[in-house]
């Protein structure tokens, strides 16, 4: 698109051809622009949701070695009927 535009310019008269193009190179642009802030948006969710979870998992890490963690969580107790059969509720 850019060639073209270039193109158009070297020309005289382009019949509008011009304006076209510029106008179309302006609407990908703001398309881009856009595009990008939503990315950057993203971007910023994830980075946030990472810290968050390295903030909840380093405690349970240093409380726990990971063999000990990952035995309650595939413990077949650790479901709620489990818990309230346990506890004698």
């Amino acid at each position: 698109m850019l060639k073209t535009a270039e193109l158009l310019s070297l020309k005289g008269n382009t019949r509008g051809q011009r304006d076209e193009l510029v106008n179309e190179i302006l609407k990908v642009h703001t398309r881009f622009t856009a595009r990008l802030g939503e990315y950057r948006f993203l971007l910023n969710m994830a980075e946030q949701f990472f810290n968050n979870l390295a903030q909840v998992s380093d405690p349970l890490t240093a409380a726990a070695p990971a063999s000990e963690v990952e035995a309650v969580v595939r413990s077949p107790t650790n479901s709620y009927h489990g818990r309230r059969q346990d506890c004698g509720c």
